[in-house]
């Protein structure tokens, strides 16, 4: 291998490891938006108690 080849080489890991990293944290927010989206969706009777408890 040249050198040429080998910088390429480390150039294409280095641009992998950044979209490997960012497609994590696109993961890990989707998961959380996910999760929010479900504690908003609850039933609108189990609110009403909830938030009666509350006051």
């Amino acid at each position: 291998m040249c050198v040429k080849q080998i910088a390429t080489i480390k150039q294409l890991e280095k641009e992998l490891h950044r979209k490997e990293k960012a497609l994590a944290e696109t993961a890990a927010l989707l998961v959380l938006q996910k999760k929010f989206q479900a504690l908003w969706e609850e039933p609108a009777a189990e609110r009403l108690t909830s938030r009666s408890a509350w006051h």
